[in-house]
C-alpha cells in the first residue's frame, strides 16, 4: 500500500512539473532566496542520541504563493548518521498546515557516497484545494528545519549545491489551481560547515597570581 501511495505521489509531482511548464508569466520577475540559520547541537534526554539541527529560511522580492521548492544540499557524509529515517525535516511555522505536504522522507534523497541530499518540499497534490503561503520580503520565514544525527569531531560540509536540477513553483494567488515557475531565480546563500560536538567555553574564570 505504501509503495502504492509513494508512485501516486510521484507521478502527481511530475504532472506538476508538466504543468507548470505548459504556463506563461510574463509579466512576473521575482528572486527568491534561500539561506541557512540557526544552527545548534544537542542530546536527546531520553535516547543519549546527539543531533545537528538548523532551519533554511525564504525570502522573495515582492509577494508570490509558495507552491515547491525543489533543491540539493552538499554535505559531509562522515560528520552524519544519514537515513531515509534518522534525517527528519518538519515544516517552518508559516507552512505548518495541511496545504503543504509533510516533507517526510518521501521527500528526501540522498546520495551518500557524493554527500547530496535531495530535497522536495510541496502542496500536497493528493488535494484539489490549497491555501499557499505568501512569501515575504523578509530574512526570518522558515521554511524547512532539519534534524540529523551527528557524529562527533567531524566538519558538517553544509551548503547549498547549484550545480544540480532546482526549480520554485507559485501561484498567483493562494487558492489557484496553476502553477509555474517562470520569470523566477533562486539564489542561495553561505554554507554551515561547523565542527560537531566541537565545546564551546562559555565561562572562564581567571586564576589567582
Amino acid at each position: 500500500m505504501k509503495n502504492i501511495i509513494t508512485l501516486f505521489l510521484l507521478l502527481a509531482f511530475v504532472c506538476s512539473i508538466q504543468q507548470a511548464k505548459s504556463q506563461t508569466d510574463s509579466t512576473h520577475s521575482d528572486t527568491v532566496r534561500f539561506t541557512f540559520a540557526h544552527p545548534s547541537q544537542f542530546t536527546d534526554t531520553v535516547t543519549g542520541e546527539q543531533y545537528f539541527q538548523f532551519d533554511i529560511l525564504v525570502s522573495v522580492d515582492s509577494g508570490i504563493y509558495f507552491s515547491e521548492a525543489d533543491f540539493y544540499m552538499d554535505y559531509n557524509p562522515s560528520a552524519f548518521v544519514y537515513s531515509q529515517d534518522s534525517i527528519i525535516i518538519t515544516r517552518g511555522p508559516s507552512f505548518d498546515n495541511p496545504t503543504y505536504a509533510n516533507p517526510d522522507s518521501f521527500y528526501i534523497f540522498s546520495n551518500a557516497a557524493a554527500g547530496i541530499w535531495h530535497v522536495i518540499f510541496s502542496i500536497d497534490f493528493t488535494d484539489s484545494t490549497w491555501n499557499r503561503t505568501l512569501l515575504a520580503n523578509t530574512d526570518t520565514m522558515v521554511l524547512l528545519h532539519v534534524k540529523i544525527p551527528l557524529i562527533c569531531n567531524q566538519q558538517t560540509g553544509l551548503s547549498f549545491d547549484t550545480q544540480y536540477f532546482r526549480t520554485i513553483f507559485y501561484a498567483a494567488t493562494a487558492t489557484d489551481t496553476v502553477n509555474t515557475n517562470n520569470n523566477v531565480d533562486m539564489v542561495f546563500s553561505n554554507q554551515l560547515n561547523t565542527t560537531t560536538c566541537e565545546r564551546v567555553i562559555v565561562y572562564f574564570t581567571s586564576p589567582v597570581i
